[in-house]
C-alpha cells in the first residue's frame, strides 16, 4: 500500500477497501479540518481505548459509499450511518451490499467483525441548492478541539456558520482510493459530521456513532450551518446535534455521539478506605511496569500507602498520579521508558536507583485491545498483538530480574477471559494464556514469588468506549487485594511454593 499519490484503483463492492495509513488519515484531517487528536496526536492516541490513532468514521464512510454505483448515490436523499468499531490504519476492511428498503446498504466489517453500516434510501436526484456567502461562526472555533464536560456542554446553545473543506485536498485523496467518484455534496456533508463532532460539540472526548441526514439540496461550495442546542445525557454521555445545511448541500441532519468520561486513577483516600496505611513495606523498593494509569497507578498508590519506595514505570506523563504525588511524593519514583524495550528500561531503573536491589515487581503494562475475528486478513495483526503482550512482560522480567531480591514477588496481570472468553478477542485470551504459561515457568525455575492476577474487565482508559464502560468494575478493590498479596509474600518465611499463586 501506498499514499504516494497513484491511483490505486476501483473498489467494487463486495471487496477489500485498500490499506488506510497514518498519512491517509492525516490528510483527510487537513482537508476537512477535523483535527482531533485521537485521529492526529499519536500521545493523545495512545492513552485512548484504542492505543493509537484511529481514522475518521466520516473517511470510512466516505470510501464505503465510493464502492456504490454513481447513479446510486446521485439517487440518495437519505442517509443513515452506524459506527460501531473504529477503523484503524494498517487494517485491511471489507465492505458489502446489504438489503435495504427503498435503497441500498453496505457494511464495512473485519471478517465477522461489524464496523459500520450505511444505508441510503434513494429516488430522485435532489435538485441544485442556492450558493451561499460565508458567515462567521456564532462562537469562533479554537485550533484546537473544544474540551467540554456534560456541565460545559448544557451550556451549548444554537450555533450558525460556514463550513467549507478543502474540496480539492478531499477529492484528491479519495481518488488515490477508488476510481469511482462519489457526489461531493455527500462527501462534504460526512465531512461536516467528522469536523462538527469532533472539533466543537462534544469535541475533543467525543465517539462519533451516527449520522442521519435527509437531502434537500446539493451543489458545491460553502456550506452553512444551523445546530439546535445539544441535548446530552449525563449518565451515558449520549449527546445528540440537530442541524440544518444549506449551501452546497442543503440537509436536516442529526450527530450522535458519545462523551467519553475522565477517567482518574485510584486516589489515596480511595485506596487506604480499603486497606488502611500502614509501615508494613517501609525499606521496600518495588518496580510497577504500567504505574502511569489504571490498575498500575492504583497498585502503585496501595504499595506507597504500605510505605514502600514505588517506582513507576511509564511511557509518558505520570498525571494520572496527581493526588498520589501529592501525598507520597517521596515513595513515588517515575522511571519513564518503553517497557518493551530492554535497554531503555534498564537505564531509566539505573538512573533512579543506581545498584540497590528489588525487593518486587509488578507487570500491569498492555497494549490496547482491539476487536478481532478470527479470520485471514486478522492473522498478522494478532500476531503483533501476541507479540506486544508478551514484550510487555519478558522484557521487564529479564531487565529487573538480576536485581529481584531471592523469595521477591512477581506480579503478572492476566484476565478473566482466559476462562471466559469474550466474542471478539480470540487474541487476547491467547496472549493472556501464553502470559500465564511463563508465569508457570518463572515459579518452577527462579527463586521469585510468582502471583497471577486474573481480574474482570476494569475501569480504565483501555475500556473507556460506550460499550466497555457501563460494564467495566472499579479499579481499587482489585489494587488493594493485589498489595494485600505483595505484602503477605514478603513477610513469608515459607518456603518457595514452586507454583503460580492466583490472586
Amino acid at each position: 500500500m501506498t499514499c504516494q499519490g497513484e491511483k490505486r484503483g476501483g473498489s467494487p463492492a463486495g471487496a477489500e477497501l485498500p490499506l488506510l495509513t497514518d498519512a491517509d488519515v492525516a490528510a483527510y484531517a487537513a482537508a476537512v479540518g477535523d483535527h482531533n487528536p485521537l485521529h492526529v496526536d499519536p500521545v493523545f492516541a495512545r492513552r485512548s481505548p484504542y492505543g493509537r490513532r484511529v481514522a475518521h468514521g466520516a473517511l470510512a464512510a466516505t470510501l464505503a459509499l465510493s464502492t456504490a454505483e454513481r447513479v446510486q448515490l446521485d439517487a440518495v436523499r437519505e442517509i443513515e450511518v452506524t459506527f460501531r468499531q473504529p477503523v484503524l490504519p494498517g487494517i485491511r476492511y471489507r465492505v458489502d451490499p446489504v438489503p435495504a428498503a427503498g435503497g441500498f446498504g453496505l457494511r464495512t466489517s473485519f471478517g465477522d467483525v461489524r464496523v459500520l453500516d450505511v444505508r441510503c434510501r434513494t429516488g430522485s436526484p435532489p435538485p441544485v441548492s442556492s450558493p451561499r456567502a460565508s458567515v462567521p461562526l456564532t462562537i469562533p472555533i479554537p485550533g484546537e478541539a473544544r474540551v467540554l464536560d456534560p456541565a460545559a456542554l448544557a451550556r451549548i446553545g444554537s450555533e450558525e456558520g460556514s463550513y467549507a473543506a478543502d474540496a480539492v485536498g478531499l477529492a484528491g485523496l479519495l481518488a488515490r482510493f477508488s476510481a469511482r467518484e462519489i457526489p461531493p455534496h455527500l462527501a462534504v456533508l460526512l465531512a461536516w459530521a467528522s469536523y462538527w463532532t469532533g472539533m466543537c460539540v462534544p469535541g475533543r472526548d467525543a465517539l462519533l456513532i451516527g449520522v442521519t441526514a435527509k437531502v434537500h439540496s446539493a451543489s458545491a461550495g460553502v456550506v452553512g450551518f444551523r445546530t439546535r442546542p445539544p441535548a446530552a445525557d449525563l449518565r451515558t454521555g449520549l449527546t445528540t446535534v440537530r442541524a440544518e445545511l444549506s449551501g452546497g448541500v442543503g440537509a436536516e441532519v442529526t450527530l450522535q455521539s458519545v462523551l467519553r468520561r475522565q477517567i482518574p486513577a485510584a486516589a489515596p483516600d480511595e485506596m487506604a478506605a480499603l486497606l488502611p496505611p500502614s509501615p508494613r513495606l517501609a525499606g521496600r523498593t518495588l518496580l510497577v511496569v504500567g504505574g502511569g494509569r489504571g490498575l498500575g497507578a492504583a497498585i502503585a498508590t496501595g504499595l506507597a500507602g504500605q510505605g514502600a519506595t514505588v517506582l513507576v514505570g511509564c511511557i509518558g506523563s505520570t498525571e494520572r498520579l496527581d493526588r498520589a504525588l501529592r501525598d507520597y511524593g517521596d515513595r513515588l519514583k517515575p522511571v519513564t521508558a518503553d517497557a518493551g524495550e530492554p535497554a531503555a528500561l534498564a537505564a531509566a531503573i539505573s538512573a533512579v536507583l543506581a545498584d540497590e536491589p528489588l525487593d518486587g515487581l509488578v507487570l500491569t503494562a498492555g497494549p490496547a485491545i482491539p476487536a478481532m475475528p478470527v479470520a485471514a486478513q486478522a492473522v498478522e495483526p494478532a500476531i503483533d498483538f501476541i507479540t506486544a503482550s508478551l514484550r510487555l512482560v519478558l522484557c521487564p522480567v529479564t531487565t529487573a530480574g538480576p536485581r529481584l531480591r531471592r523469595g521477591s514477588p512477581v506480579v503478572i496481570t492476566s484476565s478473566q477471559a482466559v476462562a471466559d472468553p469474550p466474542r471478539h478477542w480470540p487474541h487476547y485470551v491467547a496472549a493472556k494464556t501464553a502470559v500465564e504459561g511463563f508465569a508457570a515457568y518463572l515459579a518452577a525455575h527462579h527463586p521469585w514469588r510468582i502471583l497471577v492476577t486474573r481480574p474482570a474487565r476494569l475501569r480504565t482508559d483501555l475500556t473507556n468506549t460506550p460499550l466497555g464502560h457501563p460494564a467495566a468494575a472499579p479499579v481499587a478493590p482489585t489494587a488493594a487485594a493485589v498489595v494485600e498479596a505483595i505484602v503477605t509474600a514478603i513477610q513469608s518465611a515459607d518456603p518457595l511454593p514452586r507454583k503460580v499463586t492466583f490472586v
